[in-house]
């Protein structure tokens, strides 16, 4: 970093920003607990919960596959969802749902949508966020989901486990 002001460069590698919540593929401690990974300002990691048994080990596949990060809804949120919301996720997890989204392919940014496998971007040079709609289960106003912002793209067991 050469401003104070810029960001780490590690946030551009990752697609975080710096104190934003997210977790990688398969990082959990030994007692099956998600690891949640934050980007400070300087460029650091640190995790909930705090040093966490391979956490480096995981941050550094995420490095070499930034793909296997998962964006979680933002720490002031972790582990505080209604009883409506868990419910909300749980059937859409009885469902087979694995993630949540928020529907930018349409423009109907109304809505969270739930998908049985994670999405993959299409041609994200040409229309920015947008997925493709394999293994789509179904769609809910996002006002039933709030915490489901624009462009985030959420592991359902990671936030009904955090």
């Amino acid at each position: 970093m050469t401003k104070t002001n810029e960001k780490p460069r590690i946030c551009d590698i990752l697609g975080v920003e710096v104190g934003e919540s997210f977790t990688v593929e398969g990082a959990n401690t030994a007692d099956g607990k998600v690891i949640i990974y934050h980007i400070q300002p300087d460029g650091r990691f640190a995790t909930e919960p705090p040093n966490s048994m391979r956490s480096s080990f995981y941050f550094v596949d995420a490095i070499n596959k930034p793909e296997m990060v998962i964006h979680v809804a933002s720490g002031e949120m972790t582990g505080l969802l209604t009883g409506k919301e868990k419910q909300i996720l749980s059937m859409a997890r009885e469902f087979g749902a694995q993630w949540a989204s928020r529907d930018n392919l349409r423009g109907a940014q109304d809505y969270v949508v739930f998908w049985r496998e994670r999405p993959m971007l299409v041609n994200p040079e040409l229309c920015g966020k947008e997925y493709n709609y394999g293994g789509l289960i179904c769609s809910i106003q996002k006002r039933y989901l709030p915490f489901v912002h624009d462009g985030a793209l959420l592991h359902i067991d990671t936030l009904l486990n955090s």
